[in-house]
């Protein structure tokens, strides 16, 4: 088995509709509960900062993310890779606090829309600290790779965030969440030693799976199933199905 490397490139991660209907039937947790009990303490100690103004938006903001999907996905690959489980929980939680730092940056006013200045201070304060923790989890991976991978999301994000800002965005353009959920799916898949020729097919999968939890739109749902049936690891694809039906 090949080592996968960190040849990735998020800003390239766009690919063709392939809509196909495919049966859901597993149902199992693919993931151990508890895990996402540890990374809701780990998102809780990102919250602790020594300047009070800033802590019960940051609680919030953390909080307000209960679905934790980028980190479901984390665990999921990285459970069925058999990925350390405080590997694959670093992980999960530098996701998590990074989708909540993208969501803090999105929230700042477009063009032609007046702001108070402190709510503007207090937006960018807020994802700046979440990026900076999000970045001490990602190392706690403990894997080179994937703290490379953690800097192209980011770049990818912040692009995305600038044409966003602009004006500029294309319609078919990935959300911060799709970009997010590839990110988990790859990370997960470098942790677990997946060939490099593998990550195309969980990064495609990763994708389309945030594209649908965004729209929840029947045409994405096929998207995303037929994305999941390029994956080669039977039991990564396994255990991704019960994403789907969630």
């Amino acid at each position: 088995m090949t080592t996968a490397t960190a040849r990735l490139t998020l800003p390239t991660l766009w690919g063709k509709p392939q809509p196909l209907l495919t049966e859901v039937t597993e149902t199992a947790l693919p993931y151990d509960p508890s895990e996402l009990v540890r990374i809701e303490a780990m998102l809780a100690q990102a919250a602790v900062v020594p300047f009070a103004p800033l802590a019960d938006p940051l609680s919030a903001a953390l909080a307000a993310n209960a679905d934790r999907l980028r980190a479901r996905v984390v665990l999921t690959v990285g459970r069925a890779l058999h990925v350390a489980p405080a590997r694959r929980q670093a992980l999960a939680a530098a996701l998590e606090a990074l989708f909540t730092a993208s969501q803090a940056h999105e929230a700042l006013p477009t063009n032609g829309k007046a702001a108070n200045s402190k709510l503007l201070g207090g937006l960018v304060l807020l994802g700046d600290h979440l990026f900076a923790q999000s970045a001490v989890f990602a190392a706690q991976a403990e894997l080179p790779a994937v703290v490379a991978l953690f800097a192209q999301t980011l770049q990818a994000i912040s692009q995305a965030q600038v044409r966003q800002q602009l004006g500029s965005a294309p319609a078919s353009a990935w959300s911060s969440n799709a970009i997010l959920c590839a990110a988990a799916a790859v990370g997960a898949g470098l942790l677990g030693q997946v060939p490099t020729a593998d990550l195309d097919s969980l990064r495609e999968f990763g994708l389309r799976l945030g594209r649908w939890a965004d729209s929840r739109r029947l045409d994405d749902l096929h998207e995303a199933q037929i994305a999941l049936r390029q994956v080669r690891q039977p039991e990564v694809r396994r255990h991704l199905r019960s994403l789907l039906i969630s």
